[in-house]
C-alpha cells in the first residue's frame, strides 16, 4: 500500500525540519510505503538541504522536493495532488509545516481509514496546540478555536475538512484531481473549497478520526484580538465565496450563504451575551470571533476577502 504525506513551505524552514524529523520518527505499519512530497512556494537552497538530508539517512522513507514557482498556496497544493497521482498513491495525507506528528498517528489513521474506507472517502483529524511558554492568555487554553480535539464524535461524518491533518483517498483524488482554486492565492481558504468540492458537487463523505491527532504550534502574533478577529473575518467571507464557486451563484448557494452568515452573526450575539453575563472570557472571545465571521461572510457576496497571505509573498 503506497501511502503519501504531502505538505506545502514557504519561508518556514525551521518549521519544516521540526515536522520532517517527527514524520521521521513514526511508526510505519510494514505493509505501507511510505512517499513525503514537500513541495517549496520558493527557490530555497535551505530547504532543499533539509530535506536532503532527511532523505541521506532515512532510506526507508520516500522524499520527493519539487518547486512550485506560480506564488500561491493553491499552485503548491496542486501539485501535491498531481505528484501523488503520477505515483498512483493509495491516499494522501496532507499536514502543515508548522505541525509535529506524535509516533503513533500515521498508524491511527491509516487503521482508521481501512476500517472505514466503505463508509467514506477523506478522514480528518484534531489538532492539538502548542502555546509559547509565557505570555499565552487564557482564554485561548481554553479556546475550541486553537484546540480542535473532541470538535466531533468519532466517526462523525461532516461536512468539511482542511490540509492541516486529512488523508484523501485515490478515488477522491481521482475524482477531483489538483482542483484547489487560484481565487484563494493570497487570501487561504483553497482547502475549504477543495473539500466542499468534494462533499458537495461529487457527493464524497467526510469523516473525522478523534483519536490521529496531531500537534501544532502556535506563535504568540496568533494570540491576540486583532488576529483573532481578522482570521474571522477571512474565514466568513472564504466560506462564502468557496460555496459560491461550488455552487456555480445560483440563487440556492446565495440564500445559504446568507443564511449561515446571518445565523453566525445571531450566534455571536447570544455567545457575547452569555460570556459577559457568567465572565466567561473563552466565551466572549469565541462570540467576537464569530461575529466577524458572520461579517465576513457577508462580505464574501460582493467578492470581499481578507488577502491574509499578501504581504508574506511580497
Amino acid at each position: 500500500m503506497k501511502v503519501a504525506i504531502g505538505l506545502i513551505t514557504y519561508k518556514r524552514p525551521n518549521g519544516l525540519k521540526t515536522v520532517l524529523e517527527s514524520i521521521c520518527r513514526l511508526q510505519v505499519p510494514s505493509d505501507v510505503d511510505l512517499h513525503v512530497i514537500i513541495v517549496s512556494n520558493e527557490q530555497s537552497q535551505e530547504t532543499q538541504e533539509i530535506v536532503r538530508n532527511c532523505e541521506n539517512t532515512h532510506t526507508d522513507i520516500h522524499f520527493h522536493y519539487d518547486v512550485e514557482e506560480t506564488v500561491g498556496i493553491p499552485f503548491a497544493r496542486n501539485k501535491t495532488v498531481t505528484r501523488a497521482m503520477e505515483m498512483k498513491a493509495d491516499a494522501l495525507i496532507y499536514i502543515d509545516d508548522d505541525e509535529i506528528c506524535p509516533k503513533d498517528w500515521l498508524t491511527t489513521m491509516i487503521s482508521f481509514w481501512q476500517a472505514h474506507k466503505d463508509e467514506a472517502d477523506v478522514f480528518t483529524g484534531p489538532v492539538c496546540p502548542i502555546f509559547p511558554e509565557k505570555g499565552t492568555p487564557n482564554w485561548a487554553k481554553t479556546s475550541d478555536f486553537y484546540n480542535t480535539i473532541d470538535r466531533h464524535d468519532d466517526g462523525a461524518l461532516i461536512d468539511r475538512a482542511y490540509t492541516n491533518n486529512t488523508l484523501v483517498s485515490a478515488r477522491a483524488l481521482n475524482k477531483a484531481g489538483p482542483c484547489f482554486h487560484s481565487a484563494f492565492a493570497q487570501t487561504g481558504s483553497s482547502d475549504l473549497h477543495y473539500f466542499q468540492t468534494l462533499y458537495i458537487r461529487h457527493g464524497l463523505k467526510i469523516m473525522w478520526c478523534n483519536e490521529a491527532f496531531l500537534y501544532e504550534t502556535v506563535p504568540s502574533s496568533r494570540l491576540n484580538l486583532r488576529w483573532l478577529a481578522k482570521r474571522g473575518f477571512r474565514s466568513g467571507a472564504g466560506d462564502t465565496i468557496s460555496r459560491l464557486l461550488v455552487h456555480d451563484k445560483s440563487a440556492k448557494g446565495i440564500v445559504k450563504v446568507i443564511t449561515l452568515s446571518g445565523g453566525r452573526l445571531v450566534s455571536a450575539f447570544l455567545l457575547l451575551l452569555v460570556g459577559i453575563i457568567t465572565f466567561n472570557m473563552a466565551r466572549i472571545v469565541k462570540g467576537y470571533r464569530r461575529f466577524f465571521s458572520g461579517v465576513g461572510g457577508f462580505a464574501g457576496l460582493f467578492g470581499f476577502n481578507y488577502n491574509e497571505y499578501k504581504t508574506i509573498h511580497t
